[in-house]
């Protein structure tokens, strides 16, 4: 707990900052830096936090972990002289503050007009350039009506972008998605009732938030960090910032209309499985588990032992769920005899948390025997059940795993999440969207339906007869379409 000191420039407090736990004597005996670090806020404005290079006496290293020696000890000398610093570098740094905000009132007003931007990206962009150009000027000229290239970057606002988008999701209910329907004043139609639109619909999932969300995203790479600095590299120190762009979200639910696993990839993969357990069993198993649970890729890494169950009919269980912490008592000790934990599992000793930790969907996820065979001969006995020592090993084991589908799925983003993606379809096709949700971890679904079950899908069931290639793709057209 910090004590915050406050003073005319701000407010400081003293911190006594604790080691990484590599450096520690023993699990209960944290060790600190020696000298007192201070974190400032001048003028309402977060600090680098300083060290006051003023050591930290014995009697205030001795005071517990949880506590501040700064509160509890604050008539000691240490603190007393840590203070004073603190309150001498915080004035300097407010005068700093004074003389930074005098300046910047000094600076001219730049106006740049969008004219500009275009011709400079269009010399020097990518080879995309003309369709996110015609993306941008879409979002400027839709609200407006004015033509992009005379209006000036220093008066688009984020409430624009957001008018944008209930246009467009009005263009959308309106039908006029749908290639030669839109009349030829569609967007002056629509701008003649933008101030009696509905707000943003959250709910509804169109196709046309995901057009949204993509120009949204192209707005963003456009006029973002690493195109200033190589595209528009021309502009610099008059292309004014645009700070709330990078911070805006428009997380409009949209359908997932990225192309699932292809007939014949999926036949080349399940082809090539045998050959890959011959070469690199972890790899085998990361991929048998992702095919058959559909679990995901950031719960993978992180799967431990104690993760598997046996319930009453022997079946061996893969159980999801928020999990504690363990003690560093119980990490596997290193073995040099010293009996301190191995700090290389520190990884997998931290606490699990779902990524819908809000409804805390638990998932008991079958796992065929060929998958546990596999497993007890891999598995660091009460940890990984790959061998792994630390999350670097575990990193480089998902690289691998997807060079590995790139082979057979080159495009596309998040490879793994292509056979998540497959198994949340058969498990659709075979119960119904319910079991889908369950076996995905979703907490309503809408998020299954619309982003996950793939209606083009042929039939891959979960067990090994029905996940093969050749098995019928009748009853899924009939369970999905």
């Amino acid at each position: 707990m910090l004590c915050v000191m406050k003073d005319t420039w701000g407010s400081y407090s003293l911190v006594r900052t604790v080691r990484n736990k590599r450096h520690w004597q023993a699990p209960d005996r944290p060790m600190f830096v020696s000298a007192w670090n201070v974190s400032m806020r001048v003028k309402g404005r977060g600090q680098a936090m300083p060290s006051s290079g003023v050591a930290i006496c014995a009697d205030c290293l001795a005071v517990p972990l949880g506590e501040n020696p700064a509160k509890v000890r604050a008539e000691c000398a240490c603190v007393r002289k840590a203070s004073a610093w603190a309150v001498a570098e915080g004035k300097l740094r407010f005068k700093s503050v004074v003389r930074q905000e005098a300046a910047e009132m000094r600076k001219p007003k730049l106006r740049m007009k969008w004219g500009e931007v275009f011709t400079t990206y269009l010399e020097n962009g990518p080879e995309d350039r003309r369709q996110r150009i015609n993306k941008l000027r879409r979002v400027l000229e839709g609200p407006t009506g004015k033509r992009a290239e005379d209006l000036c970057i220093e008066d688009w606002t984020a409430a624009q972008v957001r008018l944008w988008a209930q246009m467009y999701q009005e263009y959308d209910r309106r039908g006029w998605t749908v290639p030669g329907a839109a009349p030829l004043d569609a967007w002056e139609q629509l701008r003649r009732v933008a101030g009696t639109l509905p707000p943003l619909d959250y709910v509804r999932m169109s196709p046309g938030n995901r057009t949204i969300q993509s120009v949204l995203g192209d707005l963003k790479s456009t006029l973002g960090n690493l195109s200033r600095g190589r595209y528009l590299l021309a502009l610099e120190g008059r292309l004014p910032e645009i700070p709330w762009l990078s911070r805006m979200s428009l997380n409009v639910p949209a359908p997932d209309t990225r192309p699932g696993i292809e007939p014949a990839a999926y036949q080349a993969m399940w082809e090539a499985m045998p050959g890959l357990k011959e070469t690199n069993l972890k790899a085998w198993l990361a991929l048998r588990i992702y095919w058959v649970t559909g679990i995901r890729p950031v719960e993978q890494l992180r799967i431990r032992e104690d993760w598997l169950e046996v319930d009453e009919e022997g079946r061996v269980l893969l159980v999801v769920r928020n999990r504690p912490a363990l003690p560093m008592d119980q990490w596997p000790k290193l073995g040099d005899g010293s009996g301190r934990p191995d700090l290389a599992y520190e990884y997998l000793g931290k606490a699990f948390k779902l990524k819908a930790w809000r409804s805390a969907q638990v998932r008991a996820l079958e796992l065929p025997a060929d998958v546990v065979a596999v497993i007890d001969q891999l598995k660091h006995p009460g940890w990984s059940i790959f061998g792994h020592q630390c999350v670097t090993h575990a990193i480089k084991l998902q690289r691998v795993v997807n060079q590995w589908i790139r082979q057979f799925v080159p495009e596309g983003a998040h490879a793994s999440y292509l056979l998540r993606k497959n198994a949340l379809t058969v498990r659709a096709a075979v119960e119904d969207v319910e079991a889908a949700r369950v076996m995905a971890g979703h907490g309503d679904r809408k998020t299954t339906e619309g982003y996950y079950i793939d209606p083009k899908s042929t039939s891959r069931q979960l067990t090994d007869a029905e996940l093969g290639p050749k098995a019928p793709a009748r009853r899924l057209r009939m369970a999905v379409g």
